[in-house]
């Protein structure tokens, strides 16, 4: 086989956060057709990087072509290609390329070679001046490599250089399922729309244009579909060979997805693409708990923008208090009414239940075995709600009386005493770290009480700040001081309740979560951007934040997560079901526990296990965190 062994070149360095490739190729002249070359039956011409482009191998400090590589170049044959295999073997600037043919190939202004060679009905091909790929919908993995698209025009000769028609979006997995295959990536087709792209042309690949005078595939924009669908484009990576120490190393699984780039020009904005990334089992189904969102996500052409490592993160859950689904007041081992949840100071829980006019009671729990200690006090106490520790003492609402109640902790006897009155529908008090004291009430907003519960009392968030027709009905402090609020509405189409709002630390209001769109059914529930797309099944009883600022919220049989990128930031928040939708009440693993009616929610003091109380099951349950 005749060919020109062509010279190659230096692969330079690469960048941490945005990798980038710098090559350059002799230059040769193409053998024209009638030359000795073309009687030879042997098309030969050499591949290499664009300037400032990467060919999408990553092993460290160099981009290498495999020997097995092989490549598409416009023809005049009866396909409209021809293939073009690797016959130098791996190079990491430059390769020779051949193809035994007696096809003219054709070469030009107008000429292209596409990477990797994918083949389908109809592609690739032009079609007025639109170029159309067909590329795959699911990837091998092996660490550090990923077939993306790209795409050559000619640059001298017979030379062609590449140029990514797409971006590489880095994602990390933790704590991966041994049965867990693909790595998934959906983005929809009207965050992938970008403009010049027809409507018209129907599913099927990936779509280039012409721009100006004569066809270049320069720009970085293309429009994907996922076999056939119209609403989405998705990039599976089979990381079935992955090994198990590789999935539960801490390292983890990284993957490397070629992606569209962004931005989509919407009436003159720019607008980013959300992604939808999980883990699904052979069949296609997604592993409980693996579904993650991103949002805002710009990828440049030939670079990586990488994410946060997304860890997945075992949630699975076991009764700490209470007989599962069994409940009933005036014994040690059953609970009725479980509201409010408190971690004292030596770690153990705190309980208050209303179980009705002969059982209102607080219950002490040891988070080591589970024993409950009941102190009554039926003759003050009508309906104990939420609550908080401040220094010694435990302070709670009690809804019904409308009083905050004060109970010593370190005192050998136990009982409540009255710090304030006259509060109707009190469903929670805090304090923050200066000592100011705070009380939630459901039909009329907070009060803020200066050096606690025994000073001056001023609106500090009046209802009307959080709309017409909403119940505030719990709070908590983030760790940068803004309290936030969960939220139910007195009726389900209320747009304004079913949301968690933040009150500054100068009592302005704005929500951070909840479209105000109730959903109607566990099915219902979605997940996603806080404001854009979350949806809450509930009235949202419960609120705690982890170490990082995350959000925890307790959603009727759900509980949901508000991830931020920064504590106290609220925008770009996603939001998880981390919990809730099966049918196993008493231990369970994510998406296969159920809960029933949920009330509270709380931290450990190392935040490695969240208690929650089960107001439908008469328990306290202890979820683990891995």
């Amino acid at each position: 086989m005749e060919g020109k062994v062509m010279k190659k070149t230096l692969l330079f360095f690469a960048a941490v956060a945005a990798l980038s490739l710098l090559a350059s190729c002799a230059r040769e002249d193409y053998a024209p057709a009638g030359s000795d070359n073309a009687a030879g039956n042997v098309q030969t011409l050499t591949a290499c990087f664009a300037p400032g482009e990467t060919r999408t191998f990553f092993d460290g400090s160099t981009f290498k072509w495999d020997a097995d590589d092989a490549i598409l170049v416009r023809s005049d044959n009866a396909f409209g290609y021809t293939v073009f295999n690797n016959v130098t073997g791996a190079s990491s600037a430059s390769v020779t390329f051949e193809a035994a043919t007696e096809d003219n190939i054709t070469y030009g202004d107008e000429s292209y070679a596409v990477y990797p060679n994918y083949v389908s009905d109809g592609c690739p091909k032009i079609d007025e001046g639109i170029l159309k790929l067909c590329p795959k919908t699911t990837y091998t993995w092996s660490e550090g490599a990923v077939q993306a698209p790209m795409i050559a025009k000619v640059v001298s000769g017979q030379d062609l250089q590449f140029t990514h028609m797409g971006g590489l979006l880095k994602v990390t997995y933790k704590n991966v399922p041994p049965k867990a295959r693909y790595i998934k990536v959906t983005a929809p087709i009207d965050a992938t729309h970008y403009y010049k792209i027809s409507q018209t042309m129907g599913p099927g690949g990936i779509y280039g244009w012409e721009d100006g005078a004569g066809f270049t595939l320069e720009k970085p924009y293309f429009k994907a579909y996922n076999n056939g669908k119209t609403n989405e484009y998705s990039v599976k990576i089979d990381i079935n060979s992955a090994t198990a120490a590789q999935r539960a190393s801490d390292d983890g699984i990284t993957a490397y997805v070629p992606l569209p780039v962004g931005p989509t020009v919407v009436s003159e904005k720019n607008v980013y693409p959300t992604l939808k990334i999980c883990l699904t089992f052979a069949d296609g189904t997604t592993v409980p708990g693996s579904d993650r969102t991103a949002t805002n996500v710009q990828i440049e052409r030939a670079h990586i923008k990488p994410m946060n490592p997304i860890v997945l993160t075992k949630y699975s859950a076991s009764v700490l208090a209470g007989t599962d689904g069994s409940k009933a007041p005036n014994t040690e081992g059953k609970l009725n009414n479980v509201r409010g949840l408190v971690r004292a100071s030596d770690g153990n829980l705190i309980l208050m239940e209303s179980a009705g006019s002969s059982t209102r009671s607080l219950r002490f729990i040891s988070v080591s075995d589970g024993t409950v200690t009941t102190f009554r006090d039926n003759s003050q106490l009508g309906d104990p709600w939420h609550g908080t520790i401040y220094g010694n003492y435990l302070f709670f609402a009690d809804k019904s009386k409308g009083k905050v109640f004060s109970m010593d902790l370190t005192a050998g006897t136990k009982s409540v005493t009255e710090v304030k009155s006259g509060l109707s529908q009190l469903m929670d008090v805090k304090y923050d770290t200066d000592g100011n004291a705070y009380a939630l009430l459901r039909d009329t907003g907070i009060y803020k009480y200066a050096g606690g519960f025994g000073g001056a009392q001023s609106v500090f968030a009046p209802l009307a700040s959080f709309g017409t027709g909403v119940y505030l009905l719990c709070m908590g402090f983030d760790p940068t001081g803004n309290l936030l609020v969960g939220t139910g509405a007195s009726s389900a189409d209320n747009t304004n309740g079913y949301k968690i709002y933040k009150v500054d630390t100068s009592g302005n209001v704005t929500c951070i979560a909840g479209t105000g769109v109730k959903a109607t059914s566990y099915a219902e529930t979605m997940d996603g951007a806080a404001l854009t797309s979350a949806k809450f099944t509930a009235n949202l009883q419960g609120i705690t934040f982890d170490a990082s600022g995350n959000v925890f919220v307790t959603d009727n049989v759900d509980i949901r997560k508000i991830t931020v990128t920064t504590p106290g930031d609220y925008e770009g928040a996603i939001v998880t079901t981390i919990m809730g939708g099966g049918s196993s009440y008493t231990s369970a693993t994510g998406a296969v526990a159920a809960f029933s009616s949920l009330q509270d929610i709380v931290f450990s003091a190392d935040y490695s296990t969240l208690y929650i109380s089960d107001q439908g099951r008469g328990t306290v349950r202890k979820i683990n965190i891995e």
